[in-house]
């Protein structure tokens, strides 16, 4: 088992936080496959959406970004989701297209860090 203390490189990732809301290393590596298959695709999926002018259903991807990222990620991804969710309700998809370019990298880079929590585990999933 990887000691959350020896996983330093870490960006947004808190899996300290996510141990402590899962139970134990197991149950977060379990809902941490979940989140890695999820935004893998969320990511590209909202821009499409975007593309095509749909903030209805890139507000619902993010909506369910907003709803996992409090119980993985430090606190400034967890302000930055929910600014950017909030924005999503009110913003045209020309506009939130800027809001999201801002977030987007830093939605890569928690799936970065995800991904490599669960491989340093040897548990990462497929997709």
């Amino acid at each position: 088992m990887v000691d959350p203390q020896h996983f330093p490189q870490a960006t947004h990732l808190d899996i300290e936080r996510a141990i402590g809301y899962t139970g134990d290393a197991a149950a977060a590596a379990d809902l941490l496959r979940m989140v890695e298959q999820s935004l893998g695709s969320d990511i590209d999926k909202i821009w499409q959406k975007l593309e095509l002018g749909d903030m209805a259903a890139a507000g619902r991807l993010i909506h369910a970004i907003k709803g996992f990222v409090p119980i993985f990620c430090h606190d400034l991804l967890i302000e930055h989701v929910t600014r950017a969710e909030a924005l999503s309700k009110t913003e045209s998809a020309a506009s939130f297209k800027l809001v999201f370019a801002d977030l987007a990298p830093a939605l890569l880079l928690l799936l970065k860090d995800i991904r490599s929590y669960l491989s340093d585990r040897g548990t990462l999933g497929d997709g």
